[in-house]
């Protein structure tokens, strides 16, 4: 499958072509997932320090398992944090349409969805006084016998 081979080329790149990618090509992708752009260059150092085994294994899980069928077999609150702004052309509603699509064999009531206003990927850095609002009231509720 073509994550099988996406994971491949990760996984062999040298480090120096690696840190090439990130500071490249990568920069450029990175500063669409931020809004605030100011964290641009922390984002990209934590690529260029990532250990490349590593991520090629977590890519090719992301990209070539489903545990869509396991959700109902869930027993804990879960918090799903989104970021609306997705990639080019793509509307906040057709990701809120994507996350729930996914969610649809989740138990309704241990599941909790939740928007950013304008965040985009990075969530912690665009939106953190409201990430950590969110996660305290969530906390707060699955406490909540």
């Amino acid at each position: 499958p073509p994550s099988s081979a996406k994971s491949a080329s990760v996984a062999g790149s040298k480090p120096v072509p690696f840190t090439v990618k990130v500071e490249g090509k990568g920069r450029q992708m990175v500063s669409t997932w931020l809004e605030d752009k100011s964290r641009a260059d922390l984002v990209n150092a934590w690529g260029a320090a990532s250990d490349q085994k590593t991520v090629a294994r977590a890519m090719g899980d992301l990209w070539s398992r489903d545990l869509r069928g396991a959700l109902a077999r869930l027993k804990t609150p879960i918090l799903l944090v989104g970021a609306p702004v997705g990639p080019p052309g793509v509307t906040r509603e057709q990701m809120e349409q994507s996350y729930a699509s996914q969610l649809t064999l989740a138990p309704v009531d241990l599941i909790k969805v939740v928007f950013a206003a304008k965040a985009r990927h990075f969530i912690m850095y665009d939106e953190p006084e409201w990430l950590w609002a969110e996660i305290d009231h969530f906390l707060a509720d699955a406490a909540t016998p």
